[in-house]
């Protein structure tokens, strides 16, 4: 695992690739990550079960410059979020998880929402693998990262958590910027390599890999959620 020196801090920079040992015909085969986090893919009497870890797997891997992620469109991005708001940052600061990882968390106040809790006006925390704490840090590559004061069209989900996690990582943050007097949005997918579960070599693109007119965007959106109520 490489380390990263500044005049500041030291920083581990990893890679968390999953893989299985598929239990059909003996293949050692690579997991698809949806989040970036532990998962267990079932197909048949085909299991796949995923590191727990990101530190575990760069332990067992090869260093490499992309993670691995499951390629979601639109629609499955609207459906796994338990939230979706257009949010700009506050502030931030990284700190220890119950885990002992290093995390960091972006408080984001919410200008509109499209799914979920979330009023107008309210705070939501959005948390990120990485960061860094008493000197030491640590990248996770596909991890989203945010600036002050940057808009965000965020697609969320919290599960049993108070704080919210990008759906398909950088896939679920998609950051809004203004050209020629109208509001844009892009995924952001850098350090991710995006392919559909089951393939092997294809490579896919994130569901809004062009930038796209922010309002259209979120007509499509709520098209979205109204179909899956």
């Amino acid at each position: 695992m490489p380390i990263l020196r500044s005049s500041r801090c030291k920083f581990s920079s990893v890679s968390p690739f999953f893989f299985a040992r598929a239990q059909k015909n003996g293949a050692l085969r690579r997991g698809v990550s949806r989040h970036g986090v532990s998962a267990v893919v079932r197909s048949g009497a085909l299991a796949l079960v995923l590191a727990t870890t990101p530190l575990l797997g760069a332990a067992l891997l090869p260093t490499a410059h992309a993670t691995v992620v499951e390629a979601l469109d639109l629609d499955t991005l609207v459906q796994e979020s338990d939230e979706v708001v257009l949010a700009r940052v506050i502030k931030q600061w990284s700190l220890l998880d119950e885990r002992g990882r290093i995390v960091t968390d972006f408080q984001m106040q919410v200008e509109q929402s499209e799914k979920g809790n979330s009023v107008p006006g309210s705070a939501v925390v959005v948390r990120k693998l990485g960061g860094i704490v008493g000197g030491k840090g640590m990248r996770i590559s596909g991890e989203p990262s945010f600036r002050d004061g940057e808009l965000v069209l965020l697609f969320g989900t919290h599960g049993k958590k108070t704080y919210l996690r990008p759906v398909g990582m950088g896939q679920g943050a998609m950051r809004v910027y203004e050209q020629d007097g109208q509001r844009w949005a892009r995924s952001d997918a850098q350090g991710i390599m995006l392919t559909k579960r089951g393939a092997t070599t294809t490579k896919s693109r994130a569901a809004v890999a062009e930038p796209r007119k922010l309002d259209e965007l979120l007509q499509d959106v709520r098209a979205i959620v109204a179909s899956q109520k």
